[in-house]
């Protein structure tokens, strides 16, 4: 039992022993020392100058010569570019076509695509997505702006040396140390050892394999430039200078008209669209006109039958001021409405009951 754990505590410093030996010496085979947080700058730096060495002697460029080592640094150097740019078409399907076919003949790749249609303007717009060469990005947008017309463009390079240095170097030296270790797993002898050093072993492909496929984007995104494209199609290019008043004069022309085509095709599209309702709409009002026309023939027929004396719901009213004579021959005054009650009327001389014509 000691023996073995005599001979766990050997690998362990064993292999303690070569981590840090590997580490220590990296600066010989282009691999600097990292501190225990990972921090990789000299190898970074070291790994950059050594960049710009090699460049400048394959180009048979001395060190003493200021004026062209300065290109030999630049074109050595890790570069991301990113680029986007809007453009204007009037043969939308054409553009379209022109902008895959020809990214292909490059050597790159649509990485993505959409084209969206809008009722509102009649309009169609789309969004590519374009991975070109590094070397042809410039060629390629020159070839674009002959076709169409650009708007607006901006782009973005990104310096990513020193991280892609700094990752080759910790890279190399895990790969050192992964010999080692193999090393050491030929010469265990014993069980503890065995896992101990495959524990070790595993770690550490691990991050090579972390480092190699960050190595592999770095890589991915230097060659091939990423460029973003949005097209929209229109009757009219956007002027690039200042207009005249009769320029302005004939595009506010044109606009309008394609305005008015376009709300005229909204309005028929919308009408088609909706017929089944405008169907349903038009037998429900039908049947309600029915309903009522059969109401109004019923209540005549009923006043109808009712016959002339019941046809005037109201009585008839008598004059104010007019005399009305009672049943017995007798006459009274009819009072306005507010008054006292009616009065009898004077005597008709001619009336026999109030005195006798002599």
């Amino acid at each position: 039992m000691k023996r073995n754990i005599t001979n766990f505590i050997k690998v362990t410093a064993i292999t303690c022993a070569l981590s840090l030996g590997i580490l220590g010496c990296g600066g010989s085979d282009g691999a600097a020392s990292y501190d225990s947080a990972g921090s990789m700058d000299y190898a970074a730096e070291d790994y950059y100058d050594s960049y710009n060495e090699e460049a400048v002697t394959e180009s048979g460029v001395s060190e003493d010569s200021s004026t062209e080592a300065p290109e030999v640094k630049k074109s050595n150097r890790k570069l991301i570019t990113n680029m986007s740019m809007s453009i204007e078409t009037k043969e939308f399907d054409k553009i379209l076509s022109f902008l895959e076919s020809r990214t292909e003949a490059l050597g790159g790749y649509v990485e993505s695509m959409s084209i969206d249609s809008r009722y509102s303007d009649d309009r169609r717009y789309g969004s590519l997505t374009l991975r070109i060469p590094e070397e042809n990005l410039d060629s390629f947008v020159n070839e674009v702006s002959e076709k169409s017309n650009i708007t607006s463009q901006s782009k973005n390079v990104t310096d990513v040396t020193l991280s892609y240095a700094d990752l080759e170097s910790h890279k190399n030296a895990l790969r050192a140390e992964e010999q080692q270790l193999l090393t050491l797993m030929q010469q265990a002898t014993t069980i503890e050892e065995i896992m101990a050093v495959q524990e070790k072993l595993t770690d550490v492909r691990y991050q090579i394999e972390s480092m190699e496929s960050q190595l592999r984007t770095y890589d991915n995104q230097i060659t091939y430039s990423t460029l973003t494209v949005s097209v929209e199609e229109v009757e009219v290019f956007t002027p690039e200078a200042k207009q005249t008043f009769m320029d302005e004069a004939k595009q506010g022309f044109v606009e309008n008209v394609a305005l008015i085509i376009s709300v005229f095709r909204t309005i028929a599209l919308l009408i088609i669209t909706h017929i089944p309702t405008l169907i349903l709409i038009l037998i429900i009002a039908g049947i309600a006109i029915l309903l009522v026309r059969a109401a109004d023939k019923r209540h005549k027929k009923r006043m109808q039958n009712r016959g002339p004396s019941n046809m005037n719901p109201y009585p008839q009213q008598v004059p104010l001021n007019q005399a009305s004579y009672m049943p017995n021959g007798t006459t009274y005054q009819q009072t306005p409405p507010g008054n006292a009650a009616g009065t009898a009327a004077p005597a008709n001389p001619l009336n026999g009951n109030n005195g006798e014509n002599k």
